[in-house]
C-alpha cells in the first residue's frame, strides 16, 4: 500500500470518533477527544514513537535520534473539529507526519535530529470561544486567565481539564523545553486556489491575521403587539443594523473579510421583542493595521447604533492572532523537497488561521497545503484525493531526510 492510501485509511479510521449528527463533531476535552487520542496513541506507538499527553490535552509522539543532539523538529496539527465539520481539517496534519516518519524508520533512515508529532487538543476554539489553546501551551503563550473561559455547557476550562484527568496548574510546564529548530504543519488548503491551479500541493508563505469578538447588546424585552416601533429598545434589530452597516463598510475595502458566525436572541419567542442579543465577529486580513482600523470602525458603529436605539453594549475580544510570514528557511527546504519529487513549487498565503501562528512564538514555522475538493472545508463535504496525499507524503519524506 502506498503512503497516500495508508494515510487515507488512517484518516477514515480517525473519522469514526465523532459525536452523533452530520459530518464530524469532535470537540476539545470530550469523550470523542479521548477516543481519538487513544487511536492516535496506538498508531504512534506502532510507528515506534514514545507517546504522552500533556496537561492541556495535546498528544505528543517523540522520535529520538541516537545522535548526541537536542535539536528537535515539531510536526503537527489539531484533532478537534468545528461542529458538523469534515474528516481532514487538522487530522491530515497529524496522520501524514506519522505515516511519513514511520516510512523513514522502516527504511532504516536515521535522522540527525529528534522529531515530535503533536495532536493539538484545541485549535478551533468551539467549546471555550478562544482558539489555539493547545499550541499556546506548547509555545509558552498560554495565560492563566484562559482557565476561566466558560464552555457552552457553563463549565470553566479549568474544571473541564480536571474532569479530563489533567492538571491545569501545570500548563506552564507544557512549553517545549527542547531545542526546537522548526515547526511544520501539513493542512488541507480550505480554499479553491490549488484546485484552480490544478496542483496537489502548495507552500504557504504567510498566514492571515484574525481577531474574534463577542458582542452583547441589551435593550428591553416587551410584547410584540403592544409596544409601538418608535418606543422600542430592540436588541435584535440593533444587532442586525450593526452587522449590515459593518458588512457594507468591509465590502468597500480590499484584502479583508468579516463574518458574523453566531447570533443569539433572548428570550427567543416569536411574540417577544428581543431584550438581549449576543453575536460574534471574526475579522481577518494579511494587514494587521487594516484589521485594527476596521475594529475601531466596528466599535464606532456599535456605539452609534446603541445610542440611537437606547441600547447598552459590550464588545469583548476573545482572540487575537496577528498575521505572520512563514520562515524563508522552511519555505526554501519545502521548495527543494517538492522539486526532488519532480514537481514545481507554488507559494501562496493562507486565508485561514492555524496553530503555526502560535508556534511562530517558539520557533521558525512553515506550512504545506494539500488540495481539497471545491475548496470546501468546515463542512461534511470536505474531501481529498489519495493521490494528493501520496504526493504530500513523498514531499514530507524528502523534507525529513534532508532537514537540517
Amino acid at each position: 500500500m502506498n503512503l497516500g492510501n495508508l494515510a487515507y485509511e488512517k484518516l477514515e479510521a480517525l473519522s469514526q470518533f465523532t459525536d452523533s449528527g452530520e459530518g464530524i463533531t469532535r470537540l476539545f476535552l470530550t469523550k470523542e477527544h479521548r477516543e481519538a487520542s487513544n487511536y492516535l496513541r496506538e498508531i504512534m506507538e506502532k510507528a515506534g514513537l514514545e507517546v504522552e499527553m500533556d496537561n492541556i490535552g495535546n498528544l505528543i509522539g517523540t522520535y529520538r535520534t541516537s545522535k548526541n543532539t537536542d535539536k528537535t523538529l515539531v510536526l503537527g496539527s489539531h484533532q478537534d473539529t468545528v461542529k458538523n465539520g469534515g474528516k481532514y481539517d487538522g487530522a491530515l496534519g497529524i496522520i501524514l507526519p506519522i505515516v511519513a516518519l514511520e516510512k523513514c524508520i522502516k527504511d532504516g533512515i536515521e535522522l540527525d535530529y529528534n522529531v515530535k508529532i503533536v495532536s493539538f487538543g484545541d485549535e478551533e476554539g468551539v467549546r471555550f470561544a478562544t482558539t489555539y489553546l493547545g499550541s499556546k501551551a506548547l509555545a509558552g503563550t498560554f495565560t492563566e486567565d484562559l482557565l476561566e473561559r466558560i464552555s457552552e455547557e457553563g463549565t470553566s476550562l479549568r474544571d473541564e481539564l480536571i474532569n479530563f484527568g489533567l492538571n491545569p496548574e501545570a500548563i506552564g510546564e507544557c512549553r517545549l523545553k527542547e531545542n526546537v529548530t522548526a515547526y511544520l504543519e501539513i493542512h488541507i488548503e480550505q480554499g479553491p486556489v490549488l484546485e484552480h491551479e490544478d496542483l496537489a500541493i502548495g507552500i504557504v508563505n504567510a498566514i492571515q491575521g484574525s481577531h474574534r469578538y463577542q458582542i452583547d447588546i441589551e435593550g428591553i424585552a416587551g410584547h410584540a403587539g403592544t409596544v409601538p416601533m418608535k418606543y422600542r429598545s430592540d436588541a435584535g434589530i440593533g444587532s442586525a443594523e450593526v452587522m449590515v452597516e459593518f458588512t457594507n463598510y468591509i465590502e468597500k475595502l480590499d484584502g479583508i473579510v468579516a463574518t458574523f458566525g453566531i447570533v443569539e436572541l433572548s428570550p427567543g419567542s416569536i411574540n417577544v421583542i428581543p431584550g438581549k442579543s449576543r453575536f460574534t465577529l471574526d475579522i481577518r486580513s494579511l494587514d494587521n493595521n487594516l484589521i485594527a482600523s476596521s475594529v475601531e470602525k466596528f466599535k464606532e458603529i456599535v456605539s452609534k447604533v446603541a445610542e440611537r436605539r437606547k441600547l447598552r453594549f459590550k464588545v469583548e475580544n476573545t482572540n487575537i492572532a496577528p498575521s505572520c510570514e512563514c520562515s524563508s528557511r522552511i519555505i526554501n527546504m519545502l521548495e527543494k523537497s517538492v522539486e526532488d519529487i519532480g514537481y514545481k513549487p507554488f507559494n501562496f498565503p493562507s486565508g485561514a488561521g492555524h496553530d503555526a501562528q502560535e508556534m511562530k512564538n517558539l520557533t521558525d514555522m512553515g506550512m504545506l497545503f494539500v488540495r481539497c475538493k471545491d475548496g470546501i472545508s468546515h463542512n461534511p463535504l470536505e474531501s481529498v484525493k489519495s493521490e494528493d496525499l501520496e504526493i504530500a507524503s513523498e514531499v514530507l519524506v524528502e523534507f525529513l531526510k534532508n532537514y537540517n
